[in-house]
């Protein structure tokens, strides 16, 4: 129960990204790479089956709080160390991504960008998160928009 507590607090902090709005290059259309890192704060979560939760969070960066998330993850079986997770990254007023994610008992959590709304569209890159704790964490998405 300790391990899925664990995975529980990581996973929950999976879906976050430091917020700006992605950028283009001017002089030759390619896709820059750009890497948004915020901070998670669990703002609730639930276990709707024995083999699967659900949080949603509070995207930091500094004091200011730039979007939330939600994000749904399931065990394969009741001794599984491993969690697969999808969720959603909302940004204020800027759009949201898709994510997909393996949360690992260590508290870490690694995952792709599946697609992206609004300033995200074509978005896709990785996540990468760790729990410092049962309820914080941090997470990193490193990213570029191609058509």
């Amino acid at each position: 129960m300790v391990m899925r507590r664990a995975l529980a607090a990581l996973a929950a902090g999976i879906a976050v990204l430091g917020v700006g709005i992605p950028a283009a290059s001017a002089s030759t259309n390619a896709a820059v790479t750009q890497v948004i890192k915020v901070e998670t704060v669990t703002t609730g979560s639930t276990n709707p089956t024995p083999l699967s939760f659900m949080s949603t969070e509070n995207l930091v960066q500094g004091k200011h709080l730039v979007g939330h998330d939600a994000i749904t993850c399931s065990f394969a079986s009741q001794t599984a160390t491993t969690a697969q997770c999808v969720g959603v990254l909302w940004f204020n007023g800027s759009g949201a991504l898709f994510i997909s994610a393996t949360a690992g008992a260590n508290g870490v959590a690694r995952g792709r960008i599946l697609d992206g709304t609004g300033a995200y569209q074509y978005a896709h890159g990785t996540v990468y998160h760790i729990a410092t704790s049962s309820s914080i964490g941090w997470l990193t998405v490193t990213f570029s928009l191609a058509h």
